[in-house]
């Protein structure tokens, strides 16, 4: 019975109005988002080339990238829930404006780049600003539960995005699809208006930028290594998977399987977020790197094209494992990263995390047509596991403790 109560104290976050909102305005944000990119897809194709779409995802990513840093140092100077209800509003109304133009037979291809650049820019500063409404509203202590919580929901809702999205648009209209996402921002900005001015006092510290964020991640070892390896992580998995990936399948297969490995995936994504709600770890910092070993089996099966099946428990256990990963090391940020800085940190690691990964997309094919696709892959996973082990090591005996800002006053970027 113990143990019974003990895994129901995990849910108890829910309990938090607060937390609930936060929830919320994610799931619902999620499930548009997962579902915009195939519903522009196809309204890019019915009147453009392939190219063009590749245009317009690729200015998404660098306004992203871009602000990335900017929308951290933002972050923390402003209100978060008010930010985020600017932010949020921000991109519905570009994505409504889309879907509009779309609907009216009028979207040109600068309408599409320019709406999916703002699009890009607001992500740039909801990112880093959300993971701090957690870290804000959620005690320590149920700040693992809330973030495996709340990646169960926003993984779930990325599922159902993107089931439904190639049906609507299908049936509706690329056009009603990316309407609707506008909307689902609004409703999001709706949720987190109701934050506004409940937050703890958070202490100012307006000398601090880009730069002070950057020494401050210098200066501490193992978030210094962790991102290094983040980095390592994001070019040798994700863009040799989802590039390298269908093809692999659809070889020896169909385009359905692939898309079955992708709900594997997904699944296992979904379940390992609940899972890390429950998790009791001494070390939680090399439990992340741990959770990340899951995804060789993953590569090298596709390198060695198995049975369907087999691709589809190694891609469960693969999500499942990377899901763990996050939600431990997003726990580990809000609990050690003091809130005058968190943004700026976090802001850091998103663009270590997400900077390098278009360069991995693109440079992934030129690298396939040199050598055997079954090389890639084989390569990909030798280098995760060496990655796995020396970040191990590197941060094996690891005290963490709470980052110190530095002094305000010094100059602003």
């Amino acid at each position: 019975m113990a143990s019974l109560a003990t895994l129901r104290s995990d849910y108890t976050v829910l309990r938090s109005g607060a937390f609930r909102r936060i929830v919320a305005a994610r799931t619902l944000t999620q499930l548009g988002t997962a579902a915009s990119p195939i519903a522009i897809a196809f309204a890019v194709l019915q009147h453009h080339s392939v190219t063009a779409l590749g245009l317009v995802l690729s200015v998404q990513s660098a306004g992203f990238i871009l602000l990335c840093l900017i929308g951290g140092v933002t972050a923390d100077r402003l209100p978060r829930a008010a930010l985020m209800v600017v932010t949020e509003s921000c991109r519905g109304l570009s994505q409504v404006l889309l879907g509009g133009l779309i609907l009216w037979g009028h979207a040109p291809l600068w309408v599409f780049v320019v709406l999916a650049t703002v699009n890009g820019a607001g992500s740039a500063f909801s990112a880093p600003t959300r993971q701090g409404l957690v870290a804000e509203h959620v005690e320590d202590g149920r700040r693992q539960a809330a973030n495996g919580l709340l990646n169960a929901c926003q993984n779930g809702a990325t599922a159902a995005g993107a089931a439904l999205a190639g049906l609507a648009a299908a049936f509706f209209g690329p056009g009603w699809v990316v309407l609707a996402d506008g909307l689902t921002f609004f409703g999001s900005a709706l949720l987190l208006a109701g934050l506004i001015g409940s937050a703890p006092v958070r202490m100012r510290t307006q000398g601090l930028g880009v730069k002070a964020a950057l020494r401050i991640v210098r200066g501490t070892p193992w978030l210094q290594s962790s991102l290094v390896f983040f980095m390592a992580f994001q070019l040798c998995y994700y863009s040799v998977l989802f590039v390298l990936g269908p093809a692999a399948v659809q070889e020896h297969g169909s385009a359905a399987q692939w898309g079955v490995v992708v709900a594997a995936f997904s699944a296992g994504l979904f379940s390992g977020a609940l899972v890390a709600v429950h998790l009791r770890l001494r070390r939680p910092l090399v439990s992340v790197f741990l959770f990340i070993l899951p995804v060789v089996p993953g590569l090298l099966c596709l390198a060695w094209t198995p049975h369907l099946m087999v691709l589809v428990v190694v891609q469960f256990c693969a999500g499942l494992g990377l899901s763990c990963a996050d939600t431990l090391w997003m726990t580990i940020l809000q609990d050690h990263v003091p809130q005058e800085i968190f943004g700026k940190v976090v802001s850091v690691d998103w663009l270590f995390s997400a900077g390098l990964r278009p360069l991995g997309y693109a440079g992934v094919g030129f690298v396939a047509a040199a050598v055997s696709p079954a090389v890639v892959f084989s390569g990909a996973a030798v280098v995760l596991v060496v990655s796995v082990l020396a970040a191990v090591l590197r941060n094996r005996g690891v005290r963490l403790v709470p980052l110190c800002p530095e002094p305000t006053g010094g100059p602003t970027p």
